[in-house]
């Protein structure tokens, strides 16, 4: 190592240098440089041609460039190189007797990385094959980092959407309980606090529920698991109001300071005619008719879950005849800006749904008719989970 050069570690000094230089003494300079400076994976290519043929076989991790050679010069090698996505972030240093900002500019055009100047000095080659070098390193362990990542939340997405209830148990309720059920899932980039269901009751009653965890992300994600196994664990739900008020209790126990859950719980009894249901701070539900553009909105007030330790919550009760149809959904579709840059809120999604309910492609599920109504209105990509949940009661 020259003397008063920084420390490199030793991944880099073997890392692969490919230097290209038509003139064999120039080869020879270059390569007695940085072995003394302790590089020792040195590769030699004598021409642009010969050059693009060594980057193949080694995929080094720096190329020393000389511009003036014959056959193909160097522009050609770095604008033959940044055409290909395997070489976008391969560095190249230029050695140049350039003198011209002009001339400079052409190279870095060309897909240059770095210059050195010509005659060349010792210490200014191998403190930028020392730098570039560092950077190649620290570039890789970032994408193979952001690789695992990835990775990693396509595998907990994939989890997260199979917490939805299954289609075999979706035919199930439209077969014995006479609720059909159709829903629209879709994760956004980060994980999300999103999550439904639904239980049938030993008396012929349907149980659902929709959940949105506060924030993004690894937490809201582990929260959404916890409480799904909390909510299957459950062997009685008395009703909603008191599941609420004893789920309550427990995520205040278990939850960090300001974190918190909206939920919306009920029964759907087809037989009476009426939905119980009772809500934590959740999205309004609506219910409708297709056919019918008269919507209902249901009152959606209470205390988010995990927020105040002996929070209380109402029951409510309305009619469900058959026919009716209910909408739930997650605060992305009240909260995402529109194309006209304002959010649909409230009112904009209700009116959404109404249009929906009046739309005459019988061939199209309701589902299918409100999600390209959405889709129209919506700005992409959502910052959220986005859920959309559709419980039909049939008449048989």
């Amino acid at each position: 190592m020259v003397v008063g050069e920084p420390s490199i570690s030793q991944e880099s000094l073997s890392g692969c240098i490919l230097i290209v230089d038509d003139v064999d003494l120039n080869r020879l300079l270059i390569s007695s440089y940085l072995s003394k400076g302790g590089f020792e994976n040195l590769h030699f290519a004598v021409d642009g041609i010969d050059a693009l043929e060594k980057i193949e076989q080694l995929n080094p991790d720096l190329v020393i460039l000389d511009l003036i050679m014959p056959n193909m010069d160097g522009f050609e090698v770095c604008r033959t190189l940044r055409k290909q996505a395997i070489y976008q972030d391969l560095p190249i240093l230029v050695q140049t007797a350039m003198s011209e900002p002009e001339e400079r500019v052409q190279a870095f055009e060309a897909g240059a990385t770095d210059l050195v100047s010509k005659p060349l000095s010792p210490m200014e080659l191998i403190s930028r094959t020392r730098i570039h070098l560092e950077n190649r390193l620290l570039l890789r362990d970032l994408k193979s980092y952001q690789s695992r990542l990835t990775r990693d939340l396509e595998v907990a997405r994939e989890m997260q959407k199979a917490l939805m209830p299954a289609q075999n148990f979706l035919d199930h309720v439209e077969n014995d309980l006479n609720v059909r059920i159709l829903y629209q899932y879709e994760s956004s980039d980060e994980l999300g606090g999103d999550f439904w269901g639904a239980r049938d009751m030993e008396d012929g009653r349907l149980f659902f529920y929709i959940v949105d965890f506060a924030g993004h992300g690894v937490s809201a994600a582990l929260n959404t698991f916890r409480l799904h196994s909390i909510i299957d664990q459950a062997e009685t739900i008395p009703s909603p109001e008191i599941y609420l008020s004893d789920l309550n209790k427990l995520l205040y126990r278990l939850l960090p300071t300001e974190q918190y859950a909206t939920m919306l719980c009920g029964f759907i009894d087809v037989a009476a005619g009426t939905i119980v249901y009772s809500s934590a701070a959740s999205t309004a539900p609506m219910i409708g008719r297709p056919g019918s553009g008269e919507v209902r909105l249901l009152d959606p007030a209470g205390y988010p879950l995990g927020a105040m330790e002996q929070a209380t919550f109402e029951r409510r009760e309305v009619p469900f005849a058959p026919g009716d149809l209910m909408f739930l959904y997650s605060d992305v579709l009240t909260e995402t800006p529109g194309r006209d840059d304002r959010s649909l809120e409230e009112e904009g999604l209700l009116e959404l749904f109404r249009k929906s309910l009046t739309d005459s492609r019988t061939e199209l599920s309701i589902c299918e008719i409100m999600s390209g109504n959405i889709e129209q209105v919506l700005k992409r990509p959502y910052q959220d989970d986005m859920t959309a949940v559709f419980l039909r009661a049939l008449d048989r």
